[in-house]
């Protein structure tokens, strides 16, 4: 019953990585339905949809990259380790890293957005 945890933060972790792979190759062009769409600026100018799915991507592999981490170290955790402390830390991780993506990437657009002149 503990592999479950893992296996489910490996898995959450490979899709992180698979998801933001085109985006942080700028393979993703301007879309209402794949990347990040977080402001109205973004659809507006392919000089702000590439740069800003960029650092989301980024962003993202990175968080794969731990959350794949985390579960190998788990996979090697005593069940009492893993409920207390990995398996909330792993969640908290989780939230903390796509708030502060989503943050990191309306900040960009932002500024990306102003330099163009489409914001004030």
């Amino acid at each position: 019953m503990e592999y479950i945890p893992t296996l489910t933060f490996f898995l959450v972790g490979i899709l992180f990585i698979l998801v933001s792979l085109p985006l942080l190759y700028r393979k993703v062009p301007i879309n209402i339905f794949y990347g990040f769409r977080i402001s109205k600026y973004v659809f507006v100018d392919k000089d702000i949809w590439y740069p800003v799915n960029e650092l989301g991507g980024k962003y993202f592999v990175g968080t794969g990259i731990v959350l794949l981490a985390l579960s190998f170290i788990s996979m090697y955790a005593s069940p009492e380790l893993l409920y207390r402390f990995l398996l909330p830390f792993e969640i908290a991780f989780t939230i903390t890293s796509i708030s502060y993506t989503w943050y990191k990437a309306l900040k960009l657009t932002y500024i990306l957005a102003r330099k163009k002149g489409h914001r004030k």
